[in-house]
């Protein structure tokens, strides 16, 4: 299965990178034609896009890992995580997301615990103790 992101900029991109041959890729595109008449192809080389001004490879830390699992959404993380100066679009976000949820409710399971609206900060902020993640995050 192939995962299509769609960022908060309209903006589609694939989880992982799809290789395709020539004629995979002719039908693809026919395919997307069809659906989306407005497509144009284009052959570029890789430019500096806009994807690597968001700190592209850079750890995530404690702080932002708090945001990805204190909300469900991920245009409400994105915004939480630029009001605080980190600089993550959607498709990293929902990456990331998909990486460290599954641990994070392994975890839940692990404990016993449930989960309430109330008790996920203090929740969220063990669990990135019990992971070692750096620079753990304080609420009151």
């Amino acid at each position: 299965m192939i995962k299509i992101i769609v960022n908060s900029d309209n903006e589609v991109d694939f989880e992982y990178p799809v290789w395709m041959s020539e004629r995979q890729f002719e039908r693809f595109v026919s395919f997307m034609k069809e659906m989306f008449p407005d497509i144009t192809v284009e052959n570029v080389q890789e430019p500096k896009t806009k994807r690597e001004k968001h700190e592209r490879g850079k750890e995530w830390t404690s702080a932002e890992i708090f945001e990805l699992l204190i909300s469900d959404d991920t245009t409400q993380i994105e915004k939480n995580l630029a009001a605080k100066g980190y600089k993550r679009n959607s498709t990293s976000i929902e990456m990331k997301k998909a990486d460290i949820f599954p641990k994070f409710l392994k975890w839940i399971r692990k404990e016993g615990r449930i989960i309430t609206k109330k008790n996920r900060p203090d929740s969220v902020n063990e669990w990135i103790r019990y992971e070692n993640i750096k620079n753990v995050n304080k609420t009151k």
